[in-house]
Formats: C-alpha cells, structure tokens, sequence
C-alpha cells in the first residue's frame, strides 16, 4: 500500500529518545506518494464524466435487467418448487398407499410430506402430491394447475433419489388429470433469478460500485476467503493482515459467514444460504449489506454488529406491521385485571393505530361477541400511538395480548444493537371461533385489509413503507379435521390479500403458538401436530413455543386461558422465534424429535437442539409420565420405566435421547409421543399438556427474568422397528 508522508519522511524520534537513527527518504517511495497525489488531482478532473458514466452504467444496468427478465419469461423457465421428501419411479395406488403410517422407499409417511410421482402407468397421475391422515393424497397445491406445471422442477429430500433434481419436460398446454406428464433427472435446473442475475451482474456491478458499494469475489462463497476495506480494496487472505485502516469494522465472506474485523476479530452471522451482494463497514464494530432475502423487494438492507450473531434490518423508513390471528389466546381472553405492559419503553418503536382515547390492538372492535359483524371505520384511524396493553372499553375479559410482549421484546433486541425496528401491531381474532369464521369473506377478514390498508396510507404521510413480515398465530382449539390443509389455505389468502396492499416480495410468514389443553376426546393430530407438519415441510410456517411454556399464568377458572403475564411471555418467544428465524441465516431448529428407532425394549431419539446442551428440567415444569414421553401401539399404551439424555448436542446441535419401554411392544403402528397427554375433567393445573426436554438458550424475559428456553414441542412421531 503506498506510504504516508509522515512514513516517509520519519524521523523515528519518540519522546525525545532515537530509535533506529535517520531515515532518509527513497527516490521510489518519493516517487510512490507524488504519483498518488497527482493520481487524486487527476480524478478531480474527471468527476463528471465520471458521473456520467455512472449514470449511463444504471441505465445499461436496468436495460439488461428489463430485457433479460422478458427474454427468460418467454421461454417459460420458473422458480423451483418446494423439495419433495421422497420421488417414486414406479407405479404407485394413490388411492391408499401414500397414507400416515406407510413405508415408502424406506421412509415412514406423515401427514403432509410431498412426494414425487413419476412412473405412474396413468402417466396423467404423475407429479407431487401431499399424504394426508388416511385415504387418497392430493396434488400439491402448487402444482395443482398447467400453469404451475410448466417449467417446474424440484429437489429430492430423503430415499433413493436424495439430493437430485428432477424437472417437468412437458412445453405444451397442460390439462391436470388428462395430460401425461414426463419428469426426468436433471442436472442443469438454475433457478429463474439466478439466471437474471448472472445476465445483469457486470452492468449492475459498474453501476453498484459507482455508488460507493463493495462488489467482488469476496462475496462470493466459492472464492478464496478476502477482506474487504471501507475503500473496497480486496485483499487476499494471505495478505489480510494489512487490510485493516483506523477504526472501520472491516470484512469478509467466507463460506457461509459473514466475518468482521473489529476488537476483536469474529463472526458477524451465518448466512446460512443467503448471498451478500453488497456491503461496508459501519462505525468499528459492525457491518451494513444488502443480502438476497426478500422484504419490501427481493433484496433487504441489514445491519450486523460483530459477535452478534444477528443481520437485522435496517431501513428506518420502513414500518413492519404484526397482525395477530387466531382464536382467545390471541385475543387476550382473561387477562383484563392482570394487564403488564401499561407503558411502553419504546415508544417510537412499538405502535398501534391511533383511534383517540380508546385506542387499542383490536382496533375498536370487540374481539368477543359485542363485536360480531361490526366493520371498522377507516376514516376512525387517524395515525400511530405506543403500543400498550388495555383492557377492551366496557369488557372486563380482555387485556393484554401477545402483541404487547412481542413488539416491546423485538423493539428491544433491535435497540440493542443501536437499530431502530418501528412496528405497527393489530389484532384480527375472534375468541370461541373455528377458521370458517375468520377466514377470507368474513367480516374478520374485511376488517384486517380495512385496517391495513388504512396504516398503509397514514404510514405514507410519515414517509414509511408498509411491510408485513408475518403474521402471529394462536388457534387450533376447534378445528380437528384437516387442520394442516387449513393451515396452508389461510396462510396462502393471507398472503394473496396482503401483497395486493403492500406490493412486498417477502412471503407473509405465521409464527405459532401450539395450545396445550386438548382434552381426551381430541387427537393429537388434530392441530397441534399439523402445525409441526407444517413448520418442518414449508419454510414460511414456525413453531415459536408449546402453551405450556406459560403454565404459572392460566386462569384458575378454566386453565386454558392465560392471565396477561402468561400472554406477555408468549409474545416474547413469538418475537424470539421472529428474530431467529428473520435475522438469523434462514435455518431456524426447535427442539424436537426428527427420528427415532426401536430395538427390543430400547428406543432411541434423535434430537434438534438449537442451542445447546439437550437439558431435562422438572423445577421450571414439574414432570409428567416420563419427562413428557408416552408410547403406543395397535394394542394400546406402553409403560416406559426409564428415559435417559446420551448426547446433548454440544458441537453439533444434534442430541441422543434413550427410552426403555417396560415389554416389548407387540402390535403395529408404533408411536412416540411427547407432551401428549390431555387434560382431565373437569381441567386441572395438575393435568395440562407437558414435557421436561428443553435446550439452554440463554435468553431472560425483559418482564421478570424468566429464562427462555427452547423447550420440546408438543409432537407425534412414528417409530420404525428393525
């Protein structure tokens, strides 16, 4: 790098003591740092054909982009579609032999897997369809239609043909169940965006960087690790020691991880697939990018400081809307007298829509029976006030909400590291209520766009655009049949409804709470389960926590609902959930079992454990049957004598646990259940829904340091026997 003037001409006198005797300057360093000052003069000379040329490198850029999108589009090439689970070659009867329970290619089926026809003898038959309970499966929904056919290609998860890609050959019009459709292994499936992309990149790149924004090989993944400076100067690896210069967080991509160089060196975030496209250092110790996930367009601004572990947005003319969905949990039903968050520490932060004096989340409509049919009033919303917890005018049920706790918690995790989140949260719920009373063409439905459409213009005046990340989700209560098909529908018309108002490419996610009190006529699979499905086989569903997290908070009346403490921790693991799942890589676990094997009297569980060690507590929640776990088969419930933690998922987020059954079980259909069993009746504290595994994620509430772990999900997980 060229030297200083005070490099060279030094006199290596310090403090009056002589260190290494004169120096004297050399032609070529003299020569070095006058070609660097005439090197600046020049550039002056040049600024605006400089400009100029930045100018015609956008325009260039825009061109291609415009030409090459219309140029792909013709040709019918598509996004991929979501990865199957298994692909059969063969001839396989629909009508019974993808149901819950049966072994294909090796795999036992649950509700919800997509697998992947291909050698139907009815060839029309072919595609990917969804197993459900019992019964014939169904094409998946997004497969359903010609349209969605054509140009279709997918990933294999698991069996014979893990790890392939198999595309749809098929150019014509397709008639779903008449066409024969041909799939065939394929090696050349590039998704749609990654062609533009690299159609675009040196025309976008001139134009990036005359912006001022880093774009090189350091970005890239597969290139040898390199260090960028706030100056874009790439440095290689090996020469990384002189790419730091004063007090910038500088950086580099390596890998999957986004690396900063601060006091000291260390890793910002795992990328976990995501690409940096751009980035520059931010003050000493973080890291501001544009990375490939999608918000108001297919690209985001974030924000990482290092060590943190976290990219959190950051656009401050952004307002992020939470809309929470569901039945009473959602609605705060028994938290009217037992209200938490009556100020709100941040209050820029954290809003709700302004209606006056009785501002509050429903909006001024009655989340109970006073408010069935009533529509809001648009013109009643007259702007953004802090988000505080209220009990509805005239109600003594109703109070706080999850919404409170997740928006102060988000607001607060965003703060730590010096970004501001502004949000704007409401409440579209209605307790006592199945989906068809709240779904699209309801009066519910209505008034959730009426309210959002109504904060999208006020949020204009204020100079924000109007994002809805997602959605908070409780429900689930009286909806048994079919919950997982509810599931995808609702988020589907959500998603539909609400990019129609806001313009956004991100896809609205739902963050869910399972609820813990099924009585015994309910099965397991009834909504809980579904929800799990749902989590682990889309990427837009998550399981923020199990109801019985909150089990010091029911309403001694019932012990179904929850006094306002119990609603406010909810919301905090909803913005927990929300913040792993947002600003960290893409990835987010839950602790949950994702196999298991018996072998005699001895089962073995394989364990997701998103921060480690896999930890049995039964002083936060007292044990019921053995640390949570029942099993079963065709023949009825089997006593287990002893479960043991063998692996606790230090170092690879992957734990052991070890179950010995009392005798070896003798039917078929066998089944590990954990946090399972109902409640008694009449309902007692003593009888709810519950498990002792958890993992030690470090976090503490901001309301009364309650940790916060990660603790089991409510689930049902069939055993395979060898």
């Amino acid at each position: 790098m060229p030297q200083t003037i005070d490099q060279v001409w030094r006199d290596y006198d310090v403090a009056g003591v002589p260190a290494s005797g004169n120096h004297n300057p050399k032609k070529s360093e003299i020569r070095t740092l006058l070609k660097g000052i005439q090197g600046g003069t020049d550039s002056v000379a040049v600024a605006v054909t400089a400009e100029s040329d930045r100018a015609r490198a956008a325009e260039t850029a825009i061109g291609i982009r415009i030409n090459d999108v219309e140029a792909l589009a013709a040709t019918g090439v598509r996004s991929p579609k979501a990865s199957v689970r298994l692909l059969v070659t063969v001839n396989v009867n629909i009508a019974n032999a993808l149901e819950a329970g049966d072994t294909v290619d090796g795999i036992v089926l649950v509700v919800g897997d997509r697998v992947a026809l291909t050698g139907q003898t009815v060839a029309s038959q072919n595609g990917v369809h969804i197993v459900q309970a019992a019964g014939s499966a169904i094409r998946a929904t997004d497969m359903d239609t010609g349209d969605e056919l054509v140009g279709a290609y997918f990933t294999v998860d698991a069996g014979t043909h893990a790890g392939e890609t198999w595309a749809l050959t098929n150019t014509g019009t397709i008639t779903v169940g008449t066409t024969a459709l041909s799939f065939v292994k394929s090696a050349t499936a590039v998704p749609y965006a990654d062609k533009v992309q690299a159609l675009t990149t040196a025309a976008e790149d001139q134009y990036l960087v005359s912006l001022g924004w880093y774009v090189g090989e350091g970005s890239d993944p597969d290139s040898a690790p390199s260090r960028v400076t706030e100056n874009n100067l790439v440095i290689p690896e090996s020469d990384a020691s002189s790419a730091v210069s004063g007090s910038a967080a500088e950086y580099f991509v390596t890998g999957n991880e986004l690396h900063g160089l601060g006091a000291p060196e260390d890793k910002v975030a795992d990328l976990g697939g995501l690409t940096v496209l751009h980035a520059e250092s931010f003050g000493a110790d973080a890291v501001r990018a544009i990375i490939n996930r999608p918000m108001i367009n297919d690209t985001r601004t974030v924000r990482g400081e290092i060590g943190s572990g976290l990219m959190v947005p950051d656009s401050k003319n952004v307002l992020h809307v939470i809309i929470g969905l569901g039945q009473s949990l959602m609605s705060g039903h028994g938290s009217a007298t037992t209200l938490v968050t009556t100020t709100q520490p941040y209050p820029e932060d954290a809003l709700m829509a302004d209606i006056g004096a009785n501002s509050n989340v429903w909006v001024g409509v009655s989340p109970t029976g006073a408010g069935d049919g009533v529509l809001i009033d648009p013109d009643a919303i007259v702007g953004f006030t802090p988000m505080i917890a209220k009990s509805f005018p005239g109600s003594m049920v109703v109070g706080e909400t999850p919404l409170e706790g997740f928006t102060t918690r988000l607001a607060h995790e965003a703060r730590q590291l010096g970004i501001q989140h502004r949000m704007c949260g409401f409440i579209a719920a209605r307790g006592g209520q199945a989906y068809a009373a709240l779904k699209r063409g309801t009066y519910i439905w209505t008034n959730m766009l009426t309210a959002l459409e109504r904060l999208r213009d006020l949020a204009a005046l204020e100079g924000w655009t109007v994002v809805v990340d997602g959605c908070l989700h409780i429900h689930g209560a009286l909806d048994d049949p079919a919950y997982y098909t509810i599931l995808l529908e609702w988020q589907a018309n959500v998603d539909e409804d609400i990019k129609a108002i806001t313009g956004q490419d991100m896809p609205v996610n739902f963050f869910m709470v399972q609820r813990a009190s099924r009585s015994s006529s309910q099965p397991l699979t009834s909504s809980v389960q579904p929800m799990l499905d749902a989590a682990n086989n889309l990427p837009y569903f998550h399981i923020a926590t199990a109801a019985y997290v909150a089990r010091d908070h029911y309403v001694s009346s019932d012990y179904e609902h929850f006094r306002g403490p119990g609603s406010e921790r909810f919301g905090e693991y909803m913005a927990l959930a929300w913040r792993d799942a947002f600003w960290r890589g893409p990835t987010r676990k839950v602790v949950q079992m994702k196999g298991a094997v018996r072998s005699g009297t001895t089962v073995t569980l394989t364990y997701d454990v998103p921060v480690p060690p896999l930890v049995f507590d039964t002083t936060i929640i007292p044990e019921r049957d053995v640390k949570g776990f029942t099993y079963r088969d065709s023949t009825g419930a089997i006593g287990i004598t002893s479960a043991s933690i063998t692996n606790t998922g230090t170092g690879t987020g992957v734990g052991t646990i070890v179950l010995e059954l009392a005798t070896t079980p003798s039917g078929t259909s066998e089944f590990v259940e954990y946090a399972a069993s109902p409640q008694t009746s009449p309902k007692t504290t003593a009888a709810d829904q519950r498990g002792n595994v958890r993992d030690s994620r470090p976090d503490l509430s901001l309301v009364d340091d309650f940790p916060l772990y990660n603790w089991g999900v409510i689930q049902q997980l069939a055993v395979p026997t060898f």
